[in-house]
């Protein structure tokens, strides 16, 4: 595929032999780009998941509280949040949800 520059107010020779003024429509390969497209989509959702794990994590700090109810005491919730996982550095936790989005679990990002 090509893509094609606009270069203005210059006086160019078309590929048909025509001389035209003003403009000229330029072909560059996309073979030359420095970091092809399936490397940009892999970085994009990459970007996408870090940030949906973090409004996650801002949202819903520890889900124990929506799981325990609103009248569970601090022992409860902090056993709730060791035995899933949320007492585990950010980055463990980061590994973890994105282990389980590539298994297709993504309705439970804790372990």
């Amino acid at each position: 595929m090509t893509q094609y520059m606009l270069n203005t107010e210059q006086l160019y020779l078309t590929s048909d032999g025509a001389w035209t003024y003003g403009c000229q429509l330029r072909g560059t390969e996309r073979d030359g780009l420095s970091h092809p497209p399936t490397a940009t989509a892999v970085l994009v959702l990459l970007g996408v998941s870090v940030f949906v794990f973090l409004m996650l994590h801002i949202i819903f700090p520890s889900p124990a509280i929506d799981v325990l109810g609103p009248h569970a005491n601090k022992f409860s919730i902090a056993q709730w949040n060791r035995q899933h996982g949320f007492d585990d550095p950010w980055f463990v936790q980061y590994l973890r949800y994105m282990d389980q989005l590539l298994h297709g679990n993504s309705a439970t990002p804790t372990s």
